[in-house]
């Protein structure tokens, strides 16, 4: 596992060189239900390690809000 707290990873080429999992962490949807500009983000994130053979798996949260409400 990677951790960091001071030194934030800023692009995919600051990941490990290879990990198990990616985890994309979750962020809101826009009202149609498109994702917002920052889950658009660390999907993309997510999904370029995983195809440049970074990760073998990936791993993508939810958070608690719910559509409609």
């Amino acid at each position: 596992m990677v951790t960091t707290a001071d030194n934030w990873l800023r692009t995919t080429a600051d990941a490990p060189l290879r990990t198990d999992v990616a985890v994309g962490f979750g962020a809101g949807l826009l009202w149609n239900g498109e994702p917002s500009m920052f889950l658009a983000n660390r999907l993309d994130t997510t999904v370029e390690l995983y195809r440049k053979g970074r990760a073998n798996a990936v791993l993508v949260t939810g958070n608690k809000r719910q559509l409609g409400r």
